[in-house]
């Protein structure tokens, strides 16, 4: 089953300064080009799995292939890829998840 979630990638010296920067840079789209984005509303994030991926592709795979994650509300998702040449931190919407046809 193949579901479509929303996701942002950030590169960060950890999990933390990665999601501040989605934030920031989310909040700067919002205020300069009224661009919503679900990620605003998000307090906090959850690391579902401490494995490194190598791409953007293996760590979305390996969120479709168990999603639903146990989360808070109003808590992203967030994945963990070392491509090698920097460190990215993968958060995703878990929140009205909607099955692709």
């Amino acid at each position: 089953m193949l579901y479509q979630i929303e996701y942002r990638a950030h590169p960060g010296d950890s999990a933390e300064d990665a999601f501040n920067t989605l934030i920031e840079t989310e909040l700067f789209w919002f205020q300069e080009y009224n661009v919503e984005s679900v990620f605003l509303d998000y307090k906090r994030y959850k690391i579902v799995s401490t494995d490194q991926f190598d791409s953007r592709e293996d760590a979305l795979s390996y969120i479709n292939a168990n999603l639903p994650f146990k989360m808070r509300a109003k808590s992203a998702g967030c994945v963990i890829i070392n491509n090698k040449e920097n460190i990215e931190y993968l958060f995703f919407n878990h929140g009205n998840i909607k099955e692709k046809s």
